[in-house]
């Protein structure tokens, strides 16, 4: 499946609303110009609240879009934050050098399989 660039995208998702660049630039409170480019990719690193008016636009995920842009999302950000443990694990999976993507991978999906599990027995 061919992965489609954010910045396609979002064109397509203004295009889907019928909206022009100026409209979106008026609501994000930046210039056309800024809105193209971020379009054509050659602006691929726009601030985290410029993500988040642009999410909130076109009714998007907003960590969906964080990732997309390469960035971490801040939802994530404020979890690693909150909790320096979660940072140090993250560190020292990341710097094992013993552990293949694919094993790292099936930690991160159970991980979340357990929160799930957890979160489905306290409601």
């Amino acid at each position: 499946m061919m992965k489609v660039n954010v910045g396609d995208f979002l064109r397509l998702k203004r295009l889907e609303k019928r909206m022009t660049l100026s409209d979106i630039a008026s609501k994000v409170g930046v210039s056309t110009n800024y809105i193209s480019e971020i379009e054509k990719g050659t602006k691929s690193n726009p601030s985290d609240d410029k993500i988040i008016q642009l999410a909130e636009i076109f009714n998007l995920n907003e960590d969906d879009l964080f990732v997309a842009f390469n960035k971490l999302p801040l939802s994530a950000r404020k979890e690693i934050y909150a909790h320096p443990s979660l940072a140090k694990a993250l560190s020292e999976l990341n710097n094992d050098q013993s552990l293949s993507y694919e094993k790292k991978e099936q930690f991160y999906n159970k991980l979340v399989y357990w929160y799930k599990k957890i979160s489905e027995e306290d409601n």
